[in-house]
């Protein structure tokens, strides 16, 4: 009877040692995963910086280019006018 006893007082320790540790491994796993999502977070952030500063100086150039050729053609038209 000790036996018995002594098997399920072993096996529902087990049991409990075993729920603990899935709570533990579980509350371990989110915090990783939070971590990894705001690292995420700030280089997916930083990358959209990055891209909208290219955008930016990229618009800025065709604005010029723009403005250029709008003068050429400003130029061949008068060249023509006064012809």
């Amino acid at each position: 009877m000790d036996a018995i006893l002594m098997g399920a007082f072993v096996s529902a320790t087990f049991a409990v040692i075993g729920l603990l540790w899935k709570e533990i491994n579980r509350k371990i796993n989110c915090k990783v995963n939070q971590e990894l999502c705001e690292e995420r977070s700030r280089g997916i952030s930083q990358q959209l910086e990055r891209q909208e500063e290219i955008l930016l100086r990229t618009e800025q150039r065709l604005i010029g280019i723009e403005k250029k050729v709008a003068y050429l053609n400003g130029e061949r038209a008068n060249v023509f006018d006064h012809n």
